[in-house]
């Protein structure tokens, strides 16, 4: 939950100090839709800004506590603004399920519902659907901005 704190943190500085959102490609702030776009921008915005380290080429996403990726985009899973999601969960038995005992720490321990949410494991962006339950295997967990 530390990754999302300090992504979130990272977004709403560079927000206060520009007006805009970090990988929103609207073209002016009059059009601007606050919505995450680009995850490429989005990474790239915040790593010129100084205000999160991204270690690796310019083209790469940082990675999370687990190893994973972490990805960012928009209204993936029901929810309907800007979502974090990392890649390569556990979920499984009960000593590896590290997934679902994230969602039960910091939400309602239901994948396919409230701010936290799971899906079947990629190496990009989901592009649409609903949360999905924990299953065996790896889990590609998002969690809502908003």
């Amino acid at each position: 939950y530390r990754d999302y704190q300090n992504v979130q943190t990272a977004m709403l500085t560079y927000q206060d100090r520009t007006g805009s959102i970090p990988g929103d490609t609207s073209t002016t702030s009059t059009t601007a839709d606050n919505l995450i776009s680009d995850n490429k921008a989005f990474w790239n915005t915040l790593r010129t800004a100084n205000l999160y380290d991204v270690s690796g080429a310019t083209d790469s996403n940082p990675k999370h506590v687990f190893g994973g990726n972490m990805l960012v985009g928009n209204k993936v899973l029901g929810f309907t603004g800007n979502v974090i999601c990392f890649t390569g969960i556990d979920s499984g038995t009960a000593d590896t399920d590290i997934a679902k005992a994230f969602d039960t720490l910091f939400d309602d321990g239901d994948g396919t519902k409230g701010q936290i949410r799971a899906t079947a494991d990629g190496t990009t962006f989901p592009t649409a659907g609903a949360g999905s339950a924990y299953a065996a295997g790896k889990q590609m967990v998002c969690i809502s901005f908003d």
